[in-house]
């Protein structure tokens, strides 16, 4: 039977999801990206390393908020990878309060003695390890 695509979008948050096994002995991609089309996602989206708690729960955030606005999901990902790459300090701040995720976030930055426009997640690793694999 053909596999139906049921899920237009699946996301996996934890580290390395998007990772694939391309040296196993198997004759497709071994992993949770290609196992998810495999089983009838439209999309997928994964993680390359590991990314701080922090910035993947605000990257997400933005995600799906973009997401739910009606973007596309590999434009709510980049969307959200850009935006996660340029808030400040006081941006971010501001954002959590509207958002209520702030007592997720805020409790890993408070000790780092932050400016407010200091750019927390300026440097790639805190964002640019998010993939959109699919159609």
């Amino acid at each position: 039977l053909p596999t139906r695509r049921f899920l237009r979008v699946v996301v996996f948050s934890a580290c390395r999801s998007g990772v694939q096994d391309i040296l196993s002995a198997k004759k497709e991609l071994d992993g949770f990206l290609f196992d998810a089309l495999r089983h009838g996602a439209a999309m997928v989206i994964g993680f390359l390393w590991e990314v701080p708690d922090a910035s993947a729960c605000v990257l997400l955030s933005k995600f799906y908020e973009s997401y739910f606005r009606g973007e596309s999901p590999a434009r709510a990902l980049r969307d959200a990878q850009l935006w996660t790459r340029d808030i400040t300090y006081s941006e971010l701040l501001r954002y959590l309060d509207e958002t209520g995720i702030k007592d997720e976030v805020i409790s890993a930055l408070h000790d780092l003695g932050l400016e407010p426009d200091d750019q927390l997640f300026c440097d790639p690793v805190f964002w640019a390890g998010a993939i959109c694999v699919g159609a």
